[in-house]
């Protein structure tokens, strides 16, 4: 058995160790570490970590933008779904409507429990809505982060906004 011989040099400069991580969904992690002298300058070390948060930031993009896709196409076909489902349940409830108004003078008016239904339907069809709008937003927005391009605003209206604001 031959004796190995480690050898280490004391330096005038100590270094550090700099790790970034980043959780990029569905249980996995992606960090990133780089070894410095600890006298690094602030500018050094501020575009070194500027480096990883955007290599992170990358990453979590390519990650996520085949969910934010899917998401988009299952979410337009939930909305025509739904629009179905509201304007079926829309008819059986004017068919009852037309079917006790018969030979009576005055109309009578929707049972609350098919209005509270047509009003969970809209209220459904609101919220799928936002998430498609957000899902068409955040697709240009993240293949810009994945081409390395500045990404636009998610929400052009509220940046305008919050612009007249500073002005």
């Amino acid at each position: 058995m031959t004796d190995k011989v480690f050898s280490a040099t004391a330096t005038e400069i100590p270094g550090m160790r700099v790790t970034y991580q980043i959780a990029i969904g569905d249980g996995r992690t992606v960090a990133y570490e780089a070894a410095v002298d600890s006298t690094i300058a602030r500018e050094d070390l501020d575009e070194l970590l500027d480096r990883c948060g955007d290599a992170a930031e990358r990453r979590q993009a390519v990650f996520e933008l085949p969910l934010v896709r899917a998401s988009l196409w299952s979410n337009r076909q939930l909305l025509a779904t739904e629009r179905v489902s509201r304007a079926r349940a829309q008819a059986e409830s004017e068919g009852r409507v037309a079917q006790l108004s018969r030979g009576r003078r005055a109309d009578v008016p929707l049972p609350p429990s098919d209005v509270n239904r047509i009003a969970q339907y809209d209220a459904r069809l609101l919220q799928i809505e936002a998430q498609i709008k957000s899902a068409e937003a955040r697709i240009p927005y993240l293949e810009a982060i994945i081409a390395r391009r500045e990404p636009p605003d998610l929400f052009p209206e509220l940046a305008a906004d919050m612009r007249e604001a500073a002005e």
